[in-house]
């Protein structure tokens, strides 16, 4: 089935620049390219890149999410890939504009979830490690760590960060938790490297502002009090209790690395990538030592292991 919109949105797509208009026409009829070059354009468009959310809906809703990774599946999983990365890039170009951020997040994902999470699902499953996807990926299928962890985490960060929704999804959906504490294992294991971002060359800061994002969403899981944190299932995902115990503790030893060896910013103003990017992560850091202290006051959690463990030193 090809992707399809309503009247409505189309008439208010005549807002955008003609070349914009011929690149959304050729993505509707299933190119990758064009559909890559909306994506690519929408830092350009600013404020009128919600115009575009139907589009990147529609290409998501025509096409069943694939069951396994073939050479006949490709164009659909590229277009799905760039329709989710033009969902993330609408929704971080909000910054954290909480007045008109709940209206697009709701717009953008919230009204989207059942759909979109799926999609999330199956980027984690067979794109970051371990995964299904095979040792060789089919001619034309390029997705990289980085752009499976941006479209399986970014998603779920701004329901949470914008809407209660996406908080109460956290706190109380199982099914959500063990997707997120999935990532939170894996990212853990990542190198630097492993998340570089092809269009962010020599970007130092990357791997410490995702751990922060993480940080700051492993403590969403918390009501009022840590007894609500779901331990049983991220000693589930982490391989068990003493697994669980030396993930806290290295997230925040890593953490506390990644904000010493940042440089010191020139201009202390959230306008300054330096201090902006420091600032987050300082927060992250207080997140993951919160988190480890609820791991700890939780009951059946890890508070006595975390004292026989001692001094997050002795973690690599």
């Amino acid at each position: 089935m090809a992707p399809r919109i309503n009247a409505r949105d189309r008439e208010a797509l005549r807002a955008l620049p003609r070349l914009m208009q011929r690149k959304i026409d050729g993505a509707l009829r299933g190119s990758v390219e064009d559909l890559r070059d909306v994506v690519g354009s929408l830092n350009q468009l600013k404020d009128v890149t919600p115009l575009l959310l139907p589009v990147f809906h529609a290409q998501l809703e025509a096409y069943p999410i694939p069951d396994r990774i073939s050479p006949d599946v490709v164009p659909v999983i590229m277009l799905a890939k760039w329709s989710m990365g033009g969902i993330v890039q609408i929704c971080h170009n909000l910054g954290s504009n909480i007045s008109i951020g709940e209206r697009i997040v709701h717009d953008a994902v919230a009204s989207k979830w059942e759909m979109l999470f799926p999609w999330m699902q199956f980027f984690s499953n067979n794109f970051l490690p371990p995964s299904q996807r095979p040792a060789a990926l089919p001619h034309g299928l390029s997705v990289s760590t980085y752009e499976a962890l941006r479209i399986t985490i970014h998603p779920l960060s701004t329901l949470c960060q914008f809407t209660t929704i996406g908080r109460q999804l956290m706190r109380t959906n199982s099914t959500v938790q063990a997707f997120f504490f999935r990532a939170w294992v894996i990212v853990d294991g990542l190198k630097s490297d492993d998340v570089a971002d092809p269009l962010r060359e020599g970007d130092k800061n990357l791997s410490a502002l995702i751990r922060a994002n993480m940080c700051s969403l492993s403590v969403i899981c918390m009501e009022d009090t840590p007894a609500s944190l779901p331990v049983s299932i991220i000693s589930s995902v982490a391989g068990g209790t003493l697994p669980m115990a030396s993930l806290a503790l290295r997230y925040i030893r890593r953490m506390t690395k990644e904000v010493s060896n940042m440089p010191e910013p020139r201009l202390r103003a959230r306008e300054n990538v330096d201090f902006s990017s420091m600032t987050v992560c300082a927060t992250g850091l207080a997140q993951a030592i919160l988190f480890m202290q609820s791991l700890g006051d939780r009951e059946g959690g890890c508070h006595e292991l975390l004292l026989q463990i001692g001094s997050i030193r002795t973690f690599r």
